[in-house]
């Protein structure tokens, strides 16, 4: 048996709140490190896709994020956008229970602003320091 597993960024969590409450529910405005799933309604076919498909959705912070960023930059060397993080950040977060299952998270995405990166990186070095 499959599940499949959406994740949302605290600050952009439209798509939990319309799947908690069964109908399209928007947010007033998106605050999120992840640009690409910063979105404040959904679409109504995206919305009725993920009714249909979708077992649960995990909230995930921007800390938990940020921190999935540099796991996979650090030990993977991959450099993934925060959007696309955000499956490991599900993960890394504890919220759900993985105990003896065999997981997948789908990484995507190395669109990410120069600018943010280096502002992510410093705050890795300030917090280690």
């Amino acid at each position: 048996e499959v599940k499949i597993i959406g994740v949302e960024p605290e600050g952009a969590n439209a798509m939990y709140l319309s799947l908690k409450k069964d109908k399209l529910v928007g947010i007033k405005k998106a605050n999120t490190i992840a640009d690409g799933l910063a979105v404040e309604r959904p679409g109504a076919r995206p919305f009725e896709i993920a009714r249909k498909y979708i077992d649960e959705v995990v909230v995930v912070t921007d800390e938990e994020i940020k921190m999935a960023m540099i796991l996979l930059l650090e030990r993977a060397k991959l450099l993934v956008e925060p959007a696309g993080a955000a499956s490991l950040a599900a993960i890394i977060s504890r919220r759900l229970n993985f105990k003896d299952k065999e997981v997948v998270a789908i990484l995507s995405g190395g669109n990410i602003d120069i600018d943010k990166l280096i502002y992510i990186l410093k705050e890795k070095i300030r917090v280690k320091n």
